[in-house]
């Protein structure tokens, strides 16, 4: 490896030494006081919370949209927002906590008697 790059610790792609965003996955850079590491760092934690938030994710969305029939479903989309949070993942949760919201008060003014009336 040349003494000008570093490798990121997020994904492993190599970049200039005085990178502050990863090209590759936009990954923040740290800037140690000291030298800068040059070896790989290890990958396998970030991967296994993006698969948990992932699976965070997708089980919050689906019992946000059953909240429009099934309100009382709803409270497991939020408290998956919350877990997609705690994983590091804030934009995502906040989004799935706003949407779990509204569509748990859609569910409680009727959306599916307006949406099945109206065929």
């Amino acid at each position: 490896m040349d003494q000008g790059t570093k490798i990121c610790p997020n994904c492993g792609t190599k970049m200039a030494i005085n990178a502050e965003i990863c090209p590759k996955c936009g990954a923040m850079q740290a800037q140690p006081m000291g030298g800068y590491t040059t070896g790989p760092a290890p990958v396998q934690p970030q991967v296994q919370s993006r698969k948990k938030s992932g699976a965070f994710l997708l089980w919050g969305w689906l019992s946000a949209v059953v909240s429009l029939f099934i309100p009382l479903v709803g409270i497991a989309s939020i408290v998956l927002g919350i877990l997609t949070i705690r994983n590091k993942h804030v934009a995502a949760g906040v989004v799935l906590l706003v949407a779990a919201v509204i569509f748990i008060f859609w569910g409680m003014t009727g959306f599916a008697q307006g949406l099945f009336g109206a065929m």
